[in-house]
């Protein structure tokens, strides 16, 4: 840019030589005073330089100036105010037309902010993601430092950290018990605890409960029952699976696991200190023939009911061995009762008939392992027979009665009216020794024979009493006498 005015040049090169005349006066007047030589050389030099200054001043030129731009500071760089320099001679100027000359271009200078820094704290690395050091960062510019002072400069890798990779535990697959859980094979990440089913780690689990076999039981496919229902067991531990209730068809037989009724549906059975008590359940219940469990669920029965079957039309009834006790009037005005079947004579004998119309002979005939009983025959272990164990047993012709036999209970016999023989297995004296309970007048005057397993009268040896042998046929037959 070129600037200046041609009369303001020449005034400035007026005044220059007007400078430059006045000097050489001045030399001019000192010369007349000083005549010597050495004068007039000091005069030489003096006006040497004199011209030197007009020459200086001669060459003053027409300023090109170039404008340099503001520059405002930054966080780590100095900035500057505008100026003017000019191309030629390198003078400065505050302004565009030269007016100020600036000497020192430190002047125009704006001194850097220095950086705003703030703390970032570390973000640490995943097993699959990189995480940050902890660094400072400038709120103004941005760039990133490893120390609070802003010393030293970071680039965004220096601020990495790299992800670990997972480190994985494996888990052998676990067998489930009946009781403890299983697992299949897994693995865990011993850093970030994440479930894995592969050995690679690409296939993730939600949970443990994803790799987890619970407890349960092996149920096998053959059906378990009882009188109530069926079920399956565990194969391991026996364990039982819900019982399902029997679907009986017309012949009593369960469609599902074909159990057969050992016992008559409709009776009911309440536990009794630990044990069952069996009656029938309603008196207009139609049902003819009775069989008694031995057991219910599992558990014993051992008694049956006041007037379990009172007024009921039952013609049959079958006790188990099992019952220990038969309540008042379980069979009172039974009169459709006929038939009584018993397995186990020794047990019936222990039976405790409690009160009047207990015992089902009264009514029915008693059968013995699905024999009648016109000879009945006590079981050599038997050594006592409860009160009123065959009363009113009609039927009864000969009774069998072993050596053991020591105590005929109250009523035991009373009303066997048909009862005349008994045939007995030991001696005159151990007949002679049973104590009999009252009410026994058909037991004790039926005609006692003794066993002989030979004929006693062969040889001629004896030639009286009374006695008696199993024939081939394993029925009680009397010694003659011939």
């Amino acid at each position: 840019m070129r600037i200046g005015k041609a009369g303001a040049f020449r005034h400035r090169l007026r005044t220059y030589v007007e400078s430059v005349s006045d000097i050489f006066n001045r030399v001019m007047s000192l010369a007349e005073v000083f005549m010597k030589r050495k004068a007039i050389l000091f005069l030489i030099v003096l006006t040497a330089l004199a011209l030197t200054g007009i020459v200086t001043a001669c060459s003053l030129h027409e300023h090109t100036l170039e404008r340099v731009k503001a520059v405002a500071p930054t966080c780590d760089m100095d900035g500057n105010s505008e100026y003017w320099r000019c191309t030629g001679c390198g003078k400065l100027f505050k302004d565009e037309s030269a007016s100020v000359e600036i000497a020192d271009e430190s002047s125009f200078s704006i001194a850097a902010k220095g950086h705003d820094l703030i703390q970032v704290e570390e973000n640490p690395a995943t097993c699959t993601n990189n995480g940050t050091r902890s660094y400072w960062i400038c709120r103004t510019c941005g760039k990133m430092f490893g120390d609070a002072e802003g010393e030293h400069g970071l680039s965004e890798e220096d601020i990495v950290l790299t992800a670990s990779g997972h480190f994985l535990y494996n888990h052998p697959a676990v067998a489930e018990t009946c009781t403890e859980d299983g697992n299949i094979e897994y693995w865990t990440c011993n850093y970030c605890g994440k479930i894995f089913i592969d050995a690679d780690a690409t296939q993730q689990a939600d949970g443990i409960e994803d790799v987890t076999i619970k407890a349960h039981h092996f149920f096998g496919d053959d059906l378990k029952y009882d009188d109530a229902g069926h079920w399956k067991e565990c194969v391991l531990c026996g364990e039982k699976d819900i019982a399902e209730e029997h679907s009986r068809d017309a012949n009593g037989v369960c469609q599902i696991c074909g159990y057969e009724w050992t016992y008559t549906p409709g009776l009911r059975f309440k536990l009794v200190d630990g044990s069952y008590e069996v009656s029938l359940s309603g008196y207009n219940v139609e049902v003819s023939d009775v069989v008694i469990p031995a057991t219910y669920n599992g558990i014993p029965v051992t008694q049956i009911a006041y007037g379990a079957f009172q007024m009921t039309n039952i013609t049959s009834v079958r006790i188990p061995s099992s019952i220990t006790c038969i309540k008042s009037n379980a069979f009172s005005i039974t009169n459709s009762l006929r038939e009584v079947y018993v397995d186990d004579i020794a047990a019936w004998c222990r039976i405790v008939f409690d009160g009047n119309y207990s015992n089902p002979l009264a009514s029915g005939t008693l059968y013995v392992n699905g024999e009648r009983a016109d000879v009945l025959e006590i079981p050599d272990e038997v050594t006592s027979i409860s009160e009123k164990a065959f009363g009113k047993c009609g039927e009864i012709s000969a009774i069998v009665i072993g050596e053991n036999l020591s105590t005929v209970g109250s009523y035991a016999f009373s009303g066997c009216d048909n009862l005349k023989t008994v045939y007995y297995k030991g001696t005159v004296g151990g007949w002679s020794s049973i104590s009999f309970g009252i009410y026994n007048d058909a037991l004790e005057d039926a005609d006692v024979y003794y066993y002989s397993e030979s004929d006693p009268f062969a040889d001629g040896s004896v030639t009286e009493g009374k006695y008696w042998h199993y024939d081939d046929n394993g029925a009680p037959a009397v010694w003659i006498n011939q």
